[in-house]
Parts: structure tokens; C-alpha cells; sequence
């Protein structure tokens, strides 16, 4: 059996859809469809077909065409080895539901064939030659484009009905939009401007009319299928009297300039233009008489203060005014606010109290606005519901940044989860400082990848090379292998500042989560995380290694993902992982430290060991070779993690890697754990010892699978030599 190919032939199902979506609805002329896809609503046509992807009942139907397309698939092979290679248990699928989870891009037939390519040869690439893997990617293509034919007409009137209701919800904005566009600009092709322009700031700042360009000599204004270009003396009359893109309001405060080299963050900036500029009585989130409140959340270093700041600059113009508000001290509220009020120039009146004249700030914010306040580094829960409470107002939309994600939901904030870059963004991110000619894309991309997309620790590496420009990346990336220990990654050229002024520490920046770590079980628990596989959800039966208790397990959890130090899932980032593993030496001193530092791994391993043993075991019984899927990147993981802290059980997990990889046909796999297993067992036990037969037995069946009968005869008459020799403790 083929390692997830299941999961691939649905995902590539999922692509084929998206990717025949366009044609099948050109193909029908349902009349409302004029063009490609992203003229039919964009991104909002996709995500609602998404939606409909990962519906139940559209699983089951997908099912059924990846039942269809095996059938198909034999019924057109005649290459016996192909069809015994790719003979499929569908009904071994752990869930339909948990594979569509992460779909992909749409792919035509060709983009599935070479992704069923790839898949044959990483996990059959030595038992079929390159031209039976070619053979076998086309006809199992060619099997999924015919098993999605009747798949049509399930899908056309579902696809049509989501077409319909977008184009009738585009209308119904338009003529919103129609009638004040057509007021503003007549006015403005009037000879001269009006004196009062309330109309068009009104319409601006509700989001009847748009602005774009953010232009330093002309500016242009958009309705419903209307647009007028200001240039010249009339703009800069217009500046006087409105604010237009990236202009704050008159007496807004941001610390920050804005950075003229933000990258990405594209579709979080549109969701919360879509959720924090909407109307008065609502626009998007959880809105209790119209209030907005949208908590930006995310691990330390991935952008949250940066994102917020970019926000303010290209939609503060939608504003009364935008004030930030220092929430690292929630105490000093008050001042905060009293500070934003001085440079509105609403000044404080003689024998008022500073605390008086906060309110009375407040109470201007709340009597004209819409007012945009950014709350950042808002984490302590307490100071949340005190102030969130004296801050809720339908004139005051609050926009909070926080490594918190679990808020509860008497607050009514709408949480962003703010994950780290996508390839392309950190591409992009990376090519700011890097030209063509000094790194081609793959150099970025094996940069962005090691520094695991984090934009902190790109920044950082920015700015280095950009000052370095004698070393290359590929010796840069060298370099690196310690990641924390590199002066890139420790403040350097601090005087050269940030542009949200934080730190420029990766190392402080991970410890400002970790020292808010209270309770022992947390640190326990995110010190052994950090032996796993990164951005790889950890299954329960490994947590409860660490953590018995179902309740203590779900409170350490919590409190990791809520200070940003695990992911939902849960899982780890690689960086954070480096960190946890990097918090106390190797090997760890004791099983039991104080500080909960390390604690546990010395008993984690051999339960871990223990653990996978059992689930082979298992599999023995059950033929369900599923059950060992998701400990297989952990167990991979913390064995490597762990030889220099517990080579016996090191030499176990891997033992127990290539046993199951030798199960699902992953020969390569399997002789390379096995034979990595023996290089530890060798160089801790006798030669004669039962634990080294063991997988040097292991490694003969393997062998064999390969075709290497000499190398596996060798290796069965070594394991016999010692389960026979009656010195040995068998």
C-alpha cells in the first residue's frame, strides 16, 4: 500500500474541482456568469466553495469518485506489479473530513499527474522503475478525470445556486453605493469646491465611497461602476478639509512611521478592513449594538504590532481619528488616554484630575466618531474585562494585539490568528534586500524555510545580509546551525531601531512567553514538545505521557497556546522548538529539575518507546496500519532529538520507525531508521546482546523486500548466531 495516497487522491480530487469549477460553469451558460472566476465575486466565490468542499455530504460524494477512479484504474492497467502496488483500502480512511482540511490549490490534470508522480516515487521508488511510476501517475490521472464526470451534475447546481447568491448581494451594494457617489461627484465637477464637504467625509468614512491610490498628486474616487481622478489644486483642497489614504486624522498618534517595506498580509488586512470599517450597526464580527472588537493573536514575532500599524495607515482615513494605547501596563490606561486627548489638543482644564480628564477624552471619542483605538500587547485576562468594558462603544472600534487566542466569549472579540508567513510572502519579504542577482528564488526559499517563515526572524536576517552583502545566503544558512547563537538573531545593530520598536532578540522575544509560564505541568510539557515534530499536530495518547490527568493536560495545553508557545492542534513552530530545546544543556542534569525545565524526558522516552511498541503490536492484530500514522513524525523526531539524552531509547523509537515503515512498503525509509537503530544498539551493548537480533533481524527482512538476498542472509545467520548463543540473556 502506497503511504497517504488516499489522502493524496482526495486532496487531488478536491483541486480537480476547484480547477473544473470555471469550465463546467462557462460550459452550462447559466447567465449569470460572465467571465473567469475571480470576476464573480473572487476570493468570496472560493471560500464559499471551499465551504461546500469540506461539507459532509460533499465528502461522501468524493469518496465515491475515489472508489470510482480505483475501479476505473484497474479496469485500464495491465501492468500486474502497478495494480498490486496501487490497490487501495478505502474503507481504512481514518476521516474524510480531516483530509479535506487542507486543500489545494486548483490543478488541472497535469498538475495531478505530476503530484501522484512525485507521491509513487517517494514511496515506491524502489519497487517499480521510473517508467512503470510515469505509467502509473497518467492512468490513475486519467481514472480520477473519468470517475469525476457524474460528479458534474451533483456539483453544477450547487456551484450555480453559490454564483447566484453573490451576484445578488453584489447588487444590492451597488445601489447602496449609487446614490451618493452620484452627489459627490457632482459636486466635485462643480467650478469650485464646496466649503462643506461633510457629505463626502461622511461617505468616506461609513465606506460608501472608496479612495484609492494613496497618491501623492492625484487620487481617485470609487462607487458603483463610477470613478472620477482628483488631481492638481483640487486636491490639495481636498486634503485640507478630508483625510485620504495613508494620512492619519487630524490629532491621531502612532509610534510608528509607516514601514514603505511591508509585505504580505494581503488577506488579513482585507478582513479587517471588511470587519472594523463597516457600518455603524455592525459590519462583521461580534458586534452587541454595533460595538467591534478584533483581537489580532499570535506567537511572538510573527507580525502583529506591524500588521496593525499598516492597517491604521491605509484605513485610518475611514476615521475621526486613530490612538494607540499602550496596554503592556493596563494601570497606566488612563494616562494613555489622557496623553491622546493632549495631542488632539483638547486640553486639560485647571484643577481637573488627571483620571477627570481621561473621561472627559473619552467621552469626546464616544460622542463623535468613528474612532479606530489599537490596543497593544493587551494579555493580562483581568485587565481585558476592566477595560474592554470602559472602551465599548458602537463609536469606538477597537483593534487589540495579543499572543492570547483563547479569550472567553463574554468579551466579544473576534480573534485574527496571526500565523506565520506563507512561502511566497516570506519570498517576497526576503527579496526586499535580496536582488535577483545576489539570490536566486531557491536561495530564499531554503532561508525562509529554516527560519521557519517567521517574520522577526526574517526581519533579522534582512538585516544582516543587507549590511553583509559579502556573504552569501548559502553561507549565511551555514552559519545558522545554532540559530539563537548567531549575532543576527541577538540584537544586532539594535541603534538601527525597529519599526514597531520591539525587540530585536529572537531568543527575548520567545522568552517574554515563556517566563509567563506558571503552572509545572506547561513547562513540562512544552520542554518535551520541543523533542517533537514541528508544525505537526501531537496526538493525545503523547501528551498524556507527559501529562496523565484529561483536565491538568487541557489546562497546560491552554495556557502554551494562549501565551503563543504552541499552536491550535496542538502543535509546535520549529523555532519555538529549537528554543524549548535550547533552554537547558544536553544532557538534561535530571528527570526532575526544580525550574521544570527538562523535566520529564528522561521518563518520556522510553515511554514514547513503549508507546510506539505497543501501537505495532497493535497493528500486528488489526491490519490497520493508520493507527501508527500520527505518531510516525514524532517518533521520528524525538529519536533523532534524543541520542546524545537517551541512546537506549533512541535506538527503540528508531527500531520501531523502520518496522512500520517496512509495513507500508516504505523499503528506503525503513533500512535507513534500522540501520541508524543498530548504530546505537552497537555502540551501547555486547554484540551478543537479544535488543541488537532484534533489529538486525529486522534489517535482514528489509533487505529481502529490497532484493538484496546476500545482505539478508547475512543479517538473519547474525540475529540466529545470537538468539542461539546459550550465554545470551534471550
Amino acid at each position: 500500500m502506497v503511504t497517504d495516497l488516499p489522502k493524496h487522491l482526495l486532496r487531488l480530487l478536491v483541486a480537480l474541482v476547484r480547477h473544473r469549477a470555471k469550465t463546467w460553469l462557462g460550459e452550462e451558460a447559466l447567465g449569470v456568469v460572465g467571465g473567469t472566476l475571480a470576476e464573480i465575486g473572487g476570493e468570496e466565490l472560493q471560500a464559499r466553495l471551499d465551504r461546500w468542499l469540506k461539507e459532509e455530504a460533499t465528502a461522501r460524494q468524493l469518496l465515491e469518485v475515489a472508489r470510482r477512479a480505483d475501479g476505473e484504474f484497474r479496469d485500464r492497467c495491465d501492468d500486474p506489479a502497478l495494480l498490486q502496488a496501487l490497490t487501495l483500502d478505502f474503507g481504512t480512511l481514518p476521516s474524510v473530513q480531516a483530509v479535506l482540511a487542507d486543500l489545494p490549490q486548483a490543478m488541472d490534470l497535469t498538475g495531478v499527474e505530476r503530484a501522484l508522480r512525485e507521491a509513487l516515487a517517494r514511496d515506491l521508488g524502489r519497487r517499480l522503475t521510473p517508467a512503470q511510476i510515469d505509467a502509473g501517475a497518467r492512468l490513475y490521472a486519467e481514472a480520477l478525470q473519468m470517475a469525476l464526470l457524474p460528479f458534474k451534475d451533483y456539483a453544477l447546481p450547487i456551484i450555480g445556486q453559490i454564483v447566484l447568491q453573490i451576484r445578488q448581494e453584489q447588487r444590492a451594494g451597488f445601489a447602496a453605493t449609487q446614490a451618493k457617489l452620484e452627489e459627490v461627484l457632482a459636486r466635485l465637477g462643480e467650478d469650485a469646491l464646496p466649503s462643506d464637504l461633510r457629505p463626502l467625509r461622511e461617505a468616506l468614512v461609513r465606506g460608501q465611497v472608496l479612495v484609492l491610490g494613496d497618491l501623492q498628486n492625484s487620487v481617485v474616487i470609487v462607487g458603483a461602476g463610477n470613478a472620477v481622478t482628483v488631481a492638481g489644486e483640487r486636491l490639495a483642497a481636498l486634503r485640507e478639509q478630508i483625510t485620504l489614504p495613508g494620512d492619519l486624522p487630524p490629532g491621531s498618534y502612532l509610534p510608528s512611521p509607516r514601514n514603505a517595506l511591508f509585505t504580505g498580509r494581503e488577506k488579513d488586512l482585507r478582513r479587517l478592513a471588511e470587519v472594523v470599517c463597516g457600518p455603524h450597526s455592525g459590519g462583521g464580527g461580534h458586534a452587541a449594538g454595533g460595538v467591534i472588537t478584533q483581537a489580532i493573536a499570535g506567537m511572538g514575532g510573527v507580525g502583529k504590532t506591524q500588521l496593525v500599524v499598516e492597517f491604521a495607515y491605509r484605513h485610518g482615513y475611514r476615521f475621526r481619528g486613530v490612538h494607540w494605547l499602550d496596554m503592556s501596563d493596563p494601570a497606566l490606561l488612563g494616562e494613555r488616554i489622557a496623553a491622546r486627548g493632549e495631542e488632539m489638543g483638547l486640553r486639560q482644564a485647571e484643577g481637573e484630575t488627571r483620571d477627570d480628564y481621561a473621561d472627559r477624552v473619552l467621552k469626546v471619542w464616544k460622542a463623535d466618531g468613528p474612532r479606530l483605538l489599537l490596543l497593544d500587547n493587551l494579555e493580562d485576562l483581568e485587565a481585558a474585562r476592566k477595560n474592554l468594558h470602559r472602551l465599548r462603544h458602537s463609536n469606538l472600534r477597537l483593534l487589540l494585539t495579543a499572543r492570547r487566542r483563547d479569550w472567553p466569549d463574554y468579551l466579544g472579540l473576534e480573534v485574527l490568528p496571526l500565523d506565520e508567513f506563507t512561502p511566497e510572502e516570506s519570498r517576497a519579504f526576503l527579496r526586499r534586500y535580496l536582488p535577483a542577482e545576489r539570490a536566486a528564488d531557491a536561495d530564499l526559499d531554503r532561508l525562509a524555510d529554516r527560519l521557519g517563515h517567521l517574520p522577526l526572524a526574517l526581519d533579522l536576517a534582512d538585516r544582516y545580509l543587507k549590511r553583509q552583502k559579502h556573504i552569501t545566503v548559502a553561507e549565511y544558512l551555514a552559519r545558522l546551525e545554532d540559530l539563537f547563537a548567531h549575532r543576527s538573531m541577538q540584537g544586532w545593530r539594535e541603534d538601527l531601531g525597529s519599526p514597531t520598536e520591539h525587540d530585536l532578540s529572537l531568543r527575548a522575544t520567545f522568552a517574554l512567553s515563556w517566563d509567563r509560564v506558571q503552572g509545572e505541568d506547561g513547562r513540562r510539557l512544552f520542554c518535551i514538545c520541543s523533542l517533537l515534530a514541528p508544525n505537526t499536530p501531537i496526538p493525545e495518547p503523547i501528551l498524556r505521557l507527559v501529562v496523565d490527568d484529561p483536565e491538568e493536560l487541557g489546562d497546560a495545553v491552554s495556557e502554551l497556546v494562549d501565551l503563543g508557545l504552541l499552536k491550535e492542534g496542538p502543535a509546535i513552530h520549529p523555532l519555538l522548538a529549537e528554543f524549548g530545546r535550547d533552554l537547558t544543556p544536553t544532557p538534561r542534569p535530571s528527570p526532575s529539575s526544580p525550574t521544570g525545565e527538562g523535566v520529564g524526558v528522561r521518563s518520556f522516552l522510553p515511554a514514547l518507546a513503549a508507546l510506539a511498541e505497543e501501537t505495532n503490536d497493535r497493528i500486528d492484530k488489526t491490519g490497520d496500519y493508520t493507527q501508527f500514522v500520527p505518531l510516525l513524525p514524532h517518533v521520528r523526531a524525538a529519536a533523532g532529538h534524543t541520542e546524545p539524552i537517551d541512546p537506549p531509547a533512541a535506538g527503540r523509537l528508531w527500531n520501531n520507525l523502520g518496522y512500520h515503515l517496512r509495513d507500508i512498503a516504505d523499503y528506503a525509509g525503513a533500512w535507513a531508521a534500522l540501520e541508524r537503530a543498530l548504530g546505537i544498539k552497537e555502540a551501547i551493548y555486547e554484540p551478543d546482546h537479544p535488543s541488537i537480533a532484534t533489529t538486525v533481524n529486522n534489517l535482514g527482512l528489509v533487505l529481502q523486500d529490497l532484493g538484496d538476498l546476500t545482505g539478508a542472509r547475512a543479517a538473519f545467520e547474525r540475529a540466529l548466531g545470537i538468539f542461539w548463543n546459550p550465554s545470551a540473556d534471550v
